[in-house]
């Protein structure tokens, strides 16, 4: 429990910090370089939580690397959802809010979509209680993942 919020409490500084200087950056390589720090902090603090051997290590790393592909891929759409509001808000009618909704909860329900299908992948070649690191742990970084998307949206302050 106690590594869990030590994990959470590393998270959460992390996503802060990649908030800052996202609100900072202005070329899309300031924004690559960006997305690249955040997913090798992301493998870092999954490393951690799960704490695999060796042999679970080799079994589980390319599973995660498929997953986080498709997850960016959804992340990625989401990200364009959001500007698709944010360009919008002024002149929203009900009819493109309800648009947006529907893209949002679909977008959502995607993620848990794929979540569930790694979490069964991993159980095919792991132990439960580390999918159930892995399935926590990304719980976790989701959450902070839209909470650092609303901080670069001025949402958050």
């Amino acid at each position: 429990m106690r590594r869990v919020v030590m994990l959470l409490a590393v998270a959460v500084c992390a996503a802060t910090l990649a908030a800052r200087t996202t609100l900072a950056a202005t070329t899309t390589g300031d924004m690559e370089r960006i997305q690249y720090s955040i997913a090798v902090k992301k493998m870092e603090m999954m490393s951690r939580a799960v704490l695999l051997p060796l042999a679970e290590s080799d079994a589980f790393w390319p599973v995660y690397r498929d997953y986080e592909r498709e997850r960016a891929q959804i992340e990625a759409r989401t990200q364009g959802l959001v500007q698709d509001y944010m360009k919008s808000y002024e002149t929203l009618d009900d009819a493109k809010a309800q648009e947006l909704l529907d893209r949002l909860f679909e977008l959502h329900e995607q993620r848990l979509v794929l979540l569930r299908k790694y979490a069964a992948a991993l159980q095919a070649k792991l132990p439960m209680r580390k999918v159930d690191g892995f399935v926590l742990t990304e719980f976790q970084l989701m959450w902070l993942q839209d909470v650092q998307r609303s901080v670069n949206l001025g949402l958050i302050r």
